[in-house]
């Protein structure tokens, strides 16, 4: 069955109030379809006051208020959790259902693929000491891209390897000044997929 996604652990305590609040509203207004949720509606409102009272009272400092504060939101995310329970069995995965609970699915991954896209609008430049600055489209599915390169005239055996990175771009560093080199890009997947190395990319190191 497909989850609810309620992603409380990356709430801090006014958003958690917030999206408690708006749960409560929600299952409320449409309370002709939750008939019978685990958690008192009532009882859901006091809880979130009584974070809400917590939460202000850590403003004027001193341990034990946010110890409290800890307590009472605990006590909001175990009533959101056996609430998000009750929804998804009694929606059947029905997004439509859930939505109206004032809560969302958790999104679907990909499905198990076998190949990764070759990098494309592969550019750079020389920035300046014996640095180059490089880019190209992010590949769906990578965890990490791998750059190579060489001098010209390209040989395979002078390719070098850069850094491993996670974002769609890097600099690479301590090049010659004043020679052309030849650089090249390859997506990296899961279990040792790998994409087909980018078209090289010829740039002036300044």
């Amino acid at each position: 069955m497909t989850k609810i996604a309620l992603k409380l652990g990356k709430r801090n305590p006014d958003g958690l109030i917030t999206f408690a609040l708006d749960i409560h509203t929600h299952m409320l207004e449409n309370a002709a379809i939750f008939t019978t949720p685990p958690v008192a509606l009532s009882d859901l409102k006091s809880s979130i006051e009584a974070l809400q009272t917590a939460q202000n009272e850590t403003l004027m400092g001193g341990k034990i208020a946010f110890i409290i504060r800890n307590e009472k939101r605990n006590e909001v995310c175990a009533a959101l959790r056996k609430l998000a329970n009750y929804v998804e069995n009694m929606s059947d995965g029905d997004a439509t259902t859930v939505a109206l609970a004032g809560m969302a699915l958790k999104r679907r991954g990909p499905g198990r693929y076998t190949f990764l896209d070759q990098p494309v609008a592969f550019r750079g430049a020389g920035i300046a000491n014996g640095r180059v600055a490089l880019r190209w489209k992010k590949v769906d599915y990578t965890k990490a891209y791998e750059v190579q390169y060489c001098t010209d005239p390209i040989v395979d055996e002078k390719w070098q390897q850069a850094p491993l990175i996670s974002a769609a771009n890097t600099i690479v560093e301590g090049l010659i000044r004043k020679e052309d080199y030849w650089f090249r890009v390859r997506a990296c997947g899961s279990e040792g997929l790998v994409s087909e190395w980018s078209s090289p990319l010829r740039v002036l190191v300044l």
